[in-house]
């Protein structure tokens, strides 16, 4: 049995088993994700904008005025701000660039729209603050902090306020409107996304494109900028992620898809046992580069 096999198993055991409560959920998932040590050449710093405790992460290496916005993953539920810091360290290494890292508070202290409006206070905070005066944002995000990224980016287009620059997650979860099917993975069930769905959502209209992006018009779409999205063909949201990157293509929106073949549910976290995972973050740093590099080309040529 491979390691990233064996680490399946133990996810499933220890982080999305039914049997479990939340707390021994969150408690479990930060064991498997935190690491003591920060990559090399990256200072870490606490701040706080818009009442929202943040990590910045910036490496010695990086490009004046870009900062990625990352929402980290857990389902509204079980991610934190300290299971995601290594990962987020180590993205800013990457791509080159500043990354902010927010605490996204669980449905179990508040639920939708909290999470949503607090990521666009904190959005409009940093734009306006003297440390990130005139930078370039691109939002990232995995599973639910990947939803939350299009969800924000709906909210500012509604708000006619500066977009970000570009969009890059993993394993986007785009529709809460769950539907059963065979479940490849062997991680994630029908029954425990449906109730962190549901949880989230609360009262609300699971169909409402905030809560479930895939459920935008196209004319929403058709405002979307650069979106890189990157799923494992064996997750079980797979088909809602192809069905949200054809959406994309259909409205016109320049966007890229990336399928990983024979790799568990968010592999990337895990580069010391799972191979591929090195190439998808350093390829999912890379399309973050380029949207930024494409946008310092438009604004030093806005006639080409």
């Amino acid at each position: 049995m491979s390691d990233c096999d064996k680490l399946r198993k133990q996810l499933k055991r220890t982080v999305y088993s039914k049997k479990l409560t939340l707390e021994q959920r969150r408690e479990n998932y930060e064991s498997f994700f935190t690491d003591v040590f920060l990559p090399n050449d990256v200072d870490s710093a606490a701040e706080t904008f818009a009442g929202s405790n943040v990590l910045i992460f910036t490496p010695i290496v990086k490009n004046a005025k870009n900062c990625v916005l990352y929402f980290h993953g857990g389902f509204f539920q079980v991610g934190s701000q300290k299971s995601y810091s290594c990962f987020c360290a180590s993205l800013a290494n990457a791509c080159q660039a500043e990354v902010i890292l927010p605490e996204i508070l669980p449905t179990s202290e508040k639920q939708f729209p909290f999470q949503l409006e607090q990521a666009y206070r904190l959005y409009q905070s940093l734009q306006k603050s003297e440390r990130f005066a005139g930078y370039d944002f691109v939002f990232a995000g995995d599973g639910s902090g990947a939803n939350l990224c299009f969800a924000l980016l709906l909210y500012v287009q509604n708000k006619k306020e500066k977009p970000p620059v570009g969009i890059s997650v993993m394993s986007p979860f785009v529709d809460m409107r769950l539907k059963k099917n065979k479940n490849k993975d062997g991680i994630l069930t029908f029954e425990l996304l449906d109730l962190y769905a549901k949880r989230y959502a609360g009262s609300n209209d699971l169909a409402f494109p905030l809560i479930s992006p895939v459920c935008a018009t196209n004319e929403q779409l058709q405002k979307f900028p650069f979106v890189f999205i990157q799923a494992t063909a064996d997750e079980y949201l797979f088909e809602q992620i192809a069905e949200f990157a054809s959406q994309l293509e259909r409205a016109n929106v320049k966007s890229e898809f990336e399928v990983f073949n024979k790799c568990m549910y968010m592999f990337q976290l895990f580069p010391d046992a799972c191979e591929k995972a090195h190439l998808a973050v350093e390829s999912f740093a890379k399309k973050i580069m380029q949207m930024f590099a494409r946008t310092f080309a438009e604004k030093n040529n806005p006639h080409h």
